[in-house]
């Protein structure tokens, strides 16, 4: 006896509660170089002459004559804030169309958004991880995939480095996330913080109390480096290396930080509509310079792991 099927019961459509996409978690870029707003799209910034402030040249005056004079020299570089955008288009008959699930409007202007980001983070993360861009950059004797590799001892070398450069102690570590899944499980360091950690797993705040290092920050975010409508090839944003380096809590007027990212102006979205073709376009912008302020204040560890 005939019986209904499935497909006779339901009308397939939209599920009103899930829908799927993909983004990055998180972007970390402007924690390693932190954000300045400016006024002008276009000017220098000045740089204080560091071995002046080292040196000591403060001596004793005996009565009647004068102190020892010292002083201090000074440059500027130039800036140009760079207008990034992109821009998402929504016709009439998408919007009109669109089940409830979709809402036009908003996924275009957080997709152009998200484009936006994923492109500085990219920026920051080629600055910050440029062979030759700091003041050393070094590369493991023995890789830290390796159980009898050393990590602890590289890392601390940096340590070492940053602060005798500039005189402050390192306050960041920043690594890919490769190099992190390695790190989190390495013998040594797991036996070094074995009476704070739980599950055998470090975790990166106990990875940075082994150094008195605050933040320690994991690269997490991929890119596809594929063309449009090829096989999607995912790309790792920081790769496999470790950064090591002083980033002022709060950038101010004779702060020493290792870069910083320069914004004209915020971010902006603008909506137009577009009437001969019946759309409605939104602009997502920014004017952004990536600056490497202090290449001292960083140190490098390239092909940490393999």
């Amino acid at each position: 006896m005939p019986q209904p099927t499935p497909q006779m019961v339901h009308v397939d459509k939209a599920m009103s509660n899930v829908s799927i996409a993909y983004s990055n978690a998180e972007y970390i870029g402007t924690q390693v170089f932190p954000s300045v707003t400016v006024g002008q799209q276009t000017d220098e910034y000045f740089i204080y002459k560091q071995g002046d402030w080292f040196r000591d040249e403060a001596t004793q005056r005996a009565p009647g004559n004068a102190p020892n004079v010292a002083g201090f020299n000074l440059s500027t570089c130039p800036y140009v804030c760079i207008n990034y955008a992109i821009r998402t288009e929504v016709p009439d008959e998408v919007r009109d169309n669109a089940d409830s699930v979709i809402q036009p409007y908003r996924d275009a202007v957080e997709f152009g958004t998200n484009l936006i980001e994923l492109a500085q983070e990219r920026r920051i993360a080629s600055l910050v991880t440029t062979s030759c861009a700091w003041g050393t950059s070094a590369c493991p004797t023995v890789q830290w995939s390796t159980d009898t590799s050393d990590p602890f001892t590289d890392i601390k070398t940096g340590v070492a480095t940053v602060r005798d450069a500039i005189g402050r102690r390192p306050n960041v570590i920043v690594m890919g996330a490769q190099v992190w899944d390695e790190l989190s499980i390495h013998p040594d360091l797991v036996a070094r913080a074995q009476y704070t950690i739980l599950g055998g797993l470090l975790q990166p705040d106990e990875l940075g109390k082994l150094y008195n290092i605050p933040k320690v920050l994991i690269g997490e975010s991929i890119y596809n480096s594929a063309d449009e409508d090829v096989t999607v090839v995912m790309t790792n944003i920081w790769g496999k290396k470790l950064w090591i380096g002083y980033v002022a809590p709060t950038v101010t007027l004779k702060t020493a930080t290792a870069g910083i990212t320069i914004n004209w102006g915020a971010r902006k979205v603008a909506r137009h509509r577009i009437d001969p073709e019946y759309k409605t376009v939104f602009d997502v912008q920014e004017y952004t310079d990536e600056v490497r302020t202090a290449s001292n204040a960083g140190y490098l560890i390239e092909d940490a792991v393999a």
